[in-house]
């Protein structure tokens, strides 16, 4: 069965939606953080987990529509991982090219947002996200 892409822009939709509030806590968070602790370090890793529950609940919940559940979880553990590291690689590439850790911090949203869809959507929230569209 072949899935038209306009029948998935529903589930596109909510992905840029909850992804927007999703990087708004998490630039948020890493904008205070530098300005109290200057840690690039310190100021990633807070911003990222404060991140990963905004994200987590409003992907399984609202997006994906999977429900919360050890598999799922499971599954987006092993994708943060890779992603945290990847974030860190590239704020601190970009903050060295560029001086500036904020815009660092941007460019590698920019650059992981659509990789944590594609990720999200083949690999963490399988159950019923593949099968049809929502």
């Amino acid at each position: 069965m072949h899935v038209r892409f306009r029948d998935h822009l529903p589930k596109i939709f909510r992905f840029v939606l909850i992804g927007t509030i999703t990087a708004g806590f998490d630039v948020g968070v890493f904008y205070v953080t530098m300005k109290l602790t200057e840690s690039i370090f310190i100021s990633t890793t807070l911003s990222f987990i404060v991140a990963v529950g905004v994200n987590y609940f409003g992907h399984s919940l609202f997006t994906f529509r999977s429900g919360i559940g050890a598999g799922n979880l499971s599954r987006y553990i092993v994708v943060l991982v890779f992603q945290y590291c990847l974030s860190l690689l590239l704020i601190a590439t970009f903050s060295w090219m560029l001086g500036n850790a904020l815009v660092g911090k941007l460019i590698s949203i920019a650059i992981i947002v659509p990789l944590s869809f594609l990720l999200s959507n083949i690999y963490v929230f399988t159950r019923g996200s593949q099968t049809r569209p929502r």
